[in-house]
């Protein structure tokens, strides 16, 4: 949406019609897609008292009646992630407000006062590139809405496990996509898919607390059962909670992404070793870990549960499978049971997914 009837008039004061534009960027632009970024310019607040101090020609607020509390509902409604690029201090007080109204949200100083004018060009290209990945990681999967979200608060212990003995042995499923070897691999839609997932069975031990934690991840220690010695490893998930925001579409396209940043660093390298250039790209190689608690379907009678392609049987009176029931690949079983192939997830079932990395090295540089 472009607006060729707008017109710069007034300047007597030092705020702005920042809630008609928010307003209007709202209602006037087709919000048709799943993700949803509004980048919000500003060097200057609203009207009203509650945001500046600075002489302002309506300290009562918005001559219209749009309120903050209204456009940012309107924004949280439409699930629009708001994001700020900073330029001036004379935000400050409406960024306090609009913080109090919607939570946290990402703000990008793009205050280059004394500098290049190309550098605000740099920095408004890392502000956007900055808003689009963060909001499509947030809304990756059909979440709940993304500013309910919720996050786990966990007690974090910095030291190893003294005794690894006492700690139970896990078992999940370690995956990964099979490296793409061309430029056309990364570029074709087909590539990152079941076909190229690689599965295998992989057995570790955790810590019970992380030891750290992030803006999006928490880390935890481990150990790599699966190989002989065991090798220490960091196991990390996601710090959201909710519908889908642990799931392993999520992780997938975590993998998927670090996947291509692995592939273009080695051909990076590959060519600044061809110049002599000394410096190099390093990223870890991405895995997945899907976990699952226990959990059983009862079968009567000597019958047996068979998994096909497709479709669902529903079970009633107690969730038990019958004799000659059959569940297929991906279906369910309704009124107390479940079972699901190797791939398959379901909301509200007890699947933890993570991500592992290698400990890091003295020598490692990312």
């Amino acid at each position: 949406y472009l607006s060729d009837k707008v017109k710069a008039t007034g300047g007597g004061d030092a705020p702005e019609d920042v809630l008609g534009g928010l307003d209007a960027a709202i209602d006037k632009m087709k919000w048709t897609h799943r993700t949803r970024v509004l980048l919000h310019l500003g060097d200057a607040p609203p009207h009203g008292r509650r945001f500046t101090n600075k002489y302002d020609a309506y300290p009562d607020g918005d001559p219209n009646g749009l309120t903050a509390e209204s456009v940012l509902e309107k924004i949280q409604s439409e699930e629009i992630l708001y994001y700020f690029g900073k330029i001036t201090s004379l935000t400050d007080k409406m960024i306090d407000v609009f913080r109090d109204i919607i939570g946290e949200f990402l703000i990008f100083d793009l205050n280059v006062d004394g500098e290049d004018p190309k550098a605000l060009t740099t920095k408004l290209f890392e502000a956007v590139c900055s808003s689009i990945t963060s909001s499509v990681i947030l809304t990756s999967s059909e979440a709940e809405n993304i500013y309910r979200r919720k996050r786990k608060n966990l007690e974090k212990d910095p030291q190893k496990p003294a005794e690894w003995d006492t700690l139970p042995t896990e078992t999940g499923k370690l995956l990964h996509y099979r490296f793409p070897k061309t430029i056309a691999d990364i570029k074709n839609p087909y590539y990152f898919t079941k076909p190229n997932l690689v599965i295998k069975k992989f057995t570790y031990k955790r810590a019970p607390k992380p030891f750290s934690s992030g803006s999006e991840r928490y880390a935890y220690f481990a150990l790599n059962l699966t190989r002989e010695p065991a090798e220490e490893i960091i196991i990390k998930e996601c710090v959201e909670i909710g519908k889908k925001a642990n799931s392993l579409e999520r992780y997938l396209e975590m993998i998927e992404t670090s996947t291509i940043a692995y592939f273009l660093s080695k051909q990076f390298n590959a060519a600044a070793k061809l110049l002599d250039i000394k410096k190099k790209v390093n990223f870890l190689k991405p895995q997945a870990l899907r976990h699952k608690d226990g959990g059983e379907v009862k079968v009567k009678d000597g019958g047996e549960v068979k998994v096909k392609d497709g479709g669902e049987v529903k079970v009633k009176d107690g969730g038990e499978v019958k004799d000659g029931g059959e569940v297929k690949d991906g279906g369910e079983v309704k009124d107390g049971g479940e079972v699901k192939d190797s791939e398959g997830d379901k909301e509200g079932s007890n699947i933890q997914c993570y991500t592992i990395e290698p400990m890091f090295h003295e020598t490692f540089k990312r």
